[in-house]
């Protein structure tokens, strides 16, 4: 895998995007949403027919380090595909996966690229090149 393989989105260049309907691609494991919090085909559709493009992020807890392991990149691609696939999310689209704390270069390089690695290597295989993998994270984790 090559950085080319992976869509860097730093937190930063997000404020320089427009028309974009940003939508929560919540984990599997999460028990505390509400229908209020998850979005509907209904809504995607008002988004497409108002000409908005989608921004899908899968996040749940990444808020640390310790939670970059081969078993929560397996639970975050099963996830992100079934909500992808169940909301119509169009063919093509990249579909982020949220690290929600500054990593230091230690561990960027030691758990969280290992993770991305694994992660997007069973996403292409689980979705079949139907959606692409992108990270949404601090400048630091993008650069």
């Amino acid at each position: 895998m090559n950085k080319q393989a992976i869509t860097f989105l730093s937190l930063f260049s997000l404020i320089l995007v427009l028309s974009i309907y940003y939508i929560m691609l919540p984990s599997q494991d999460t028990q505390t949403s509400t229908n209020n919090d998850l979005n509907t085909i209904e809504e995607l559709q008002i988004a497409f027919n108002a000409g908005l493009r989608i921004f899908p992020i899968q996040q749940s807890s990444a808020t640390s380090v310790s939670y970059f392991t081969e078993d929560q990149a397996i639970i975050d691609v099963n996830s992100a595909y079934n909500y992808a696939t169940n909301l119509g999310i169009p063919e093509g689209t990249i579909i982020y996966f949220a690290v929600d704390f500054d990593a230091t270069e230690v561990q960027i390089n030691s758990l969280i690229i290992p993770y991305f690695r694994n992660l997007y290597s069973r996403f292409m295989t689980v979705s079949k090149g139907r959606y692409r993998v992108g990270v949404y994270g601090t400048r630091n984790l993008c650069n």
